[in-house]
C-alpha cells in the first residue's frame, strides 16, 4: 500500500506514511504497528493524541482508497468467480476482509442483495439474499449517517446512524451508484473508513466518538450471526485465514463456537498444518487437508 499511497496524488498520506519512516522505519508487522500508533507507545510515544488520530484517520482512508483502486482495476474474472459457481443458497460467508472482490462476484451471480445479505437490514426494495456475507472487521462501502443526539441525552454528540451500503463509487454491479439504503438523505455521512476494525491486538469493535463508542452492537450482532451459522453448520472451509495471535476474537469464534462435528477443510497455504493441530486440540476431528493448501487448490480439487 506505501508505494501506491506515494503514487497518488494525496499530500496528507504522503505525509503520514513519510513520519511513520523516520519515526518507525520499515512495517513489517502490521498489527504491531497499529498498536503501537493507537495506543501511543514505542516509536510513537513522543506524538500527541491529536496527531496521532490524525494519523490513524488518513490511514485508514487510505487503506479503503487502496482497495477501491484495486477493485477498479481489476473489474475482469477472479478466482472469487470459481468459488461462487460453487456456492448454494443458504450459504454463509464469514469474513475478515475489508475488500468487496467476493461481495461484487457473489452479485454478478445473483446471489447476493443488499437489504439483508451483510447481516443488518437496509430499506432496499429487493428479495432476500440467497447467501449472507458476513464481514467480522467491517467493509470498504460500510458507511453510516451523522444523527441527533439520543432522546434525553445531556451531550452535545451526534449519534451515527446504520449501517448503510455506500455504492456511490459504483463498487457493487446492478446497483445505481447511490447509498443503498432509501432511508438515507444522501448527505451527512461518514465515509466507509471510519467503520473499518483497525488491526490493532486489541481491537475495538465500535466506532470511537467524542461522546462514547458507537455500533457495539452492530458489530456484536453480526458476530452472534457467525456464531449461530458457524454452530449450525455440517461443513466448512477455512481458506487462506491463518487465525493470527491478534485476532483473538476470531480464534474463539473458530476454534470454540463452531461445530466441532463438522467437516472441516483447511486451506490456508503454510499455516494449514499449524492450524489443523489447532482445531485438533479444540475437538475437531473431521478435517481434511489438500496437497496444495492454496486457494487454487481448493478450487482445483472441487
Amino acid at each position: 500500500m506505501v508505494e501506491w499511497v506515494e503514487s497518488e496524488d494525496d499530500t496528507e498520506g504522503k505525509g503520514a506514511v513519510s513520519m511513520v519512516t523516520s519515526l518507525y522505519g520499515t512495517v513489517t508487522d502490521v498489527e504491531a504497528f497499529f498498536t503501537d500508533l493507537d495506543l501511543g507507545q514505542g516509536a510513537f510515544a513522543s506524538l500527541g493524541e491529536r496527531k496521532r488520530n490524525s494519523m490513524v484517520y488518513t490511514f485508514r482512508r487510505c487503506i479503503a482508497a487502496w482497495f477501491t483502486d484495486i477493485h477498479k482495476r481489476n473489474s475482469g474474472p477472479t478466482l472469487y468467480s470459481d468459488l461462487t459457481i460453487q456456492m448454494a443458497p443458504g450459504d454463509c460467508v464469514v469474513s475478515f476482509n475489508y475488500d468487496t472482490a467476493l461481495d461484487a462476484e457473489l452479485v454478478r451471480q445473483g446471489m447476493f442483495r443488499v437489504c439483508d445479505g451483510y447481516g443488518f437490514h437496509s430499506t432496499w426494495d429487493e428479495l432476500p439474499s440467497d447467501v449472507m456475507l458476513l464481514k467480522l472487521h467491517g467493509s470498504i462501502n460500510w458507511c453510516g449517517e451523522i444523527g441527533l443526539p439520543r432522546a434525553g441525552s445531556a451531550s452535545a454528540g451526534v449519534r451515527i446512524i446504520g449501517p448503510s451500503v455506500d455504492n456511490r463509487e459504483g463498487i457493487l454491479p446492478v446497483y445505481p451508484h447511490v447509498i443503498l439504503d432509501t432511508r438515507s438523505r444522501q448527505g451527512g455521512m461518514i465515509d466507509s473508513s471510519v467503520t473499518m476494525v483497525l488491526p490493532t491486538c486489541e481491537k475495538r469493535f465500535a466506532i470511537q466518538t467524542s461522546v462514547g463508542d458507537e455500533w457495539k452492537q452492530v458489530f456484536d450482532g453480526l458476530w452472534n450471526l457467525a456464531e449461530d451459522f458457524l454452530s449450525q453448520s455440517d461443513r466448512s472451509v477455512l481458506i487462506g485465514y491463518s487465525m493470527p495471535g491478534a485476532d483473538e476474537r476470531a480464534s474463539e469464534l473458530l476454534l470454540h463456537k463452531s461445530n466441532r462435528h463438522a467437516l472441516l477443510n483447511l486451506c490456508c497455504g503454510t499455516a494449514t498444518h499449524e492450524l489443523e493441530a489447532r482445531f485438533r486440540g479444540a475437538g475437531f476431528s473431521r478435517i481434511n487437508t489438500l496437497a496444495d493448501p492454496s486457494f487454487q487448490g481448493f478450487l482445483a480439487a472441487r
